[in-house]
């Protein structure tokens, strides 16, 4: 089964084409990863609104725990996104002040994850922000969300056996590029 990481900039077409990715399979999980936090507070402010999925086949489910709900789901899964994940994360510690905790507690839930992910028992791909090419922020609390999400997005994609960026409304495949590491 095929693991793929769509990152992209904020309306750059990456969750349509995530769910583009998607589309051939009679029946898909979306889970709104960060659940309730997905959908007001810090993230609604951070992603804006949420695209509600038009395939009526289509699962969606709101969940603070992608690993398990990916166990749970039984179908291929879009994670949409990685970001209102770490948010919740963010939120569930309130760590938005502790950087240095903050990083730890989100690399061991991204290994978690990712152990999972590299072995996926059906497609499925993750929607995330492309934070890298951000300018850092001047507020403390988005500057730990862009290092958080940042360190999220390097875990997943070296797990991913694809890794996608979307770049105004373009995709680039980095599939083959050398991992940092």
């Amino acid at each position: 089964m095929a693991t793929t990481l769509v990152l992209g900039g904020t309306r750059s077409g990456k969750t349509r084409y995530a769910r583009r990715l998607l589309q051939a399979n009679p029946a898909v999980t979306v889970l709104n990863a960060g659940g309730q936090d997905a959908t007001e507070g810090k993230a609604t402010q951070i992603h804006g609104p949420r695209e509600p999925v038009q395939a009526s086949d289509w699962t969606q489910v709101d969940t603070n725990d992608p690993t398990r709900a990916i166990l749970r789901a039984r179908t291929p899964v879009l994670i949409d996104c990685l970001g209102t994940w770490v948010v919740a994360l963010l939120n569930e510690w309130n760590s938005w002040d502790d950087l240095d905790g903050s990083l730890g507690k989100a690399e061991e839930s991204a290994y978690e994850l990712a152990a999972l992910w590299s072995d996926a028992p059906y497609d499925a791909v993750a929607v995330s922000h492309e934070i890298g090419m951000s300018p850092v922020p001047s507020n403390h609390h988005s500057r730990v969300y862009q290092d958080v999400l940042g360190r999220v997005n390097s875990i997943i994609s070296e797990a991913s056996q694809r890794t996608h960026l979307v770049v105004a409304g373009r995709v680039l495949d980095l599939s083959d590029a050398p991992l940092v590491g």
